[in-house]
């Protein structure tokens, strides 16, 4: 996530830190409902598709 960019960028990572907390914590509703966000978040195409990836992952 170090290659986004501004606001936007900022806050994806927050949230996608919060994502990896609820992979930590056991909850991956929590985790897909906070990578989405983060989605919605990242105007980087590349790091969408990374992170569209990671959300098909969980619970996995």
């Amino acid at each position: 996530l170090e290659t986004l960019e501004g606001q936007g960028g900022a806050a994806s990572a927050l949230v996608g830190g919060a994502g990896h907390a609820a992979r930590l914590a056991g909850n991956p509703d929590l985790e897909r409902a906070a990578l989405a966000k983060a989605i919605d978040l990242t105007e980087d195409r590349a790091v969408r598709r990374w992170l569209e990836g990671v959300t098909l992952k969980v619970g996995s």
